[in-house]
């Protein structure tokens, strides 16, 4: 697939807008990830969406060829069955889906005409302005989520700092309280990792949080 299949130009086109990764699957440090996907054949692609949601999920090589749309083919034909029976309505959740995800695809190209065709049709354009607005709230509360984070980040940081400075000025219990805090407060992070060591280091005891 490597050398052939991600070689192509509609190939490159479609995933120029994903995050790819590669996971060897006998490794033990993607164990999790082979349990969390049921891994159950080699290769298993997995394309997820923003918010960690399957957008496809199974195990084989698609030939070359078909690659690009290979992804999108039940949902496009979803959309086409339909789209010949007269309900837009019904249509507008598979053809968002194909033009979310695979509108660079040719069968996303072929889903833009004729969703071009219905944008007048008022259950379509309800249905899938709905859609629309559905996502761009869920991505709003990941932006949320995210400042949120990155101003935790920034505390526990500046807290490791302060009682870094203080260890250094040999101003040691206040120090130490600082890590004892770092630990209690945040015992997952990098910088509570850092405060047992120093505390480790001067045989200083420490409590750790109660798990949850």
């Amino acid at each position: 697939m490597e050398r052939v299949t991600f070689q192509r130009a509609d190939v490159k086109s479609m995933l120029s807008s994903m995050i790819c990764l590669k996971f060897n699957a006998n490794d033990l440090e993607t164990a999790n990830l082979v349990r969390r996907f049921r891994v159950e054949a080699l290769p298993t692609l997995v394309i997820l969406d923003p918010f960690g949601g399957k957008v496809y999920h199974d195990s084989g090589a698609p030939v070359p060829e078909g690659f690009a749309g290979y992804f999108a083919a039940d949902r496009y034909n979803k959309a086409i069955g339909a789209y010949n029976a007269g309900n837009y309505e019904a249509m507008a959740p598979h053809a968002y889906f194909v033009l979310k995800w695979f509108g660079m695809t040719k069968l996303g190209k072929q889903i833009k005409k004729l969703c071009d065709g219905i944008k007048d049709d008022p259950k379509f354009t309800a249905a899938y302005k709905a859609l629309e607005a559905k996502h761009q709230e869920r991505l709003e509360a990941i932006k949320v989520r995210a400042r949120k984070e990155k101003e935790k980040r920034r505390l526990i940081q500046a807290k490791l700092e302060k009682a870094n400075a203080l260890y250094k000025k040999y101003m040691r219990n206040a120090a130490f309280k600082l890590y004892r805090e770092l630990i209690l407060e945040h015992p997952r992070s990098p910088e509570a990792n850092q405060a047992r060591a120093v505390l480790k280091k001067h045989k200083k005891k420490w409590q750790e949080p109660a798990s949850r």
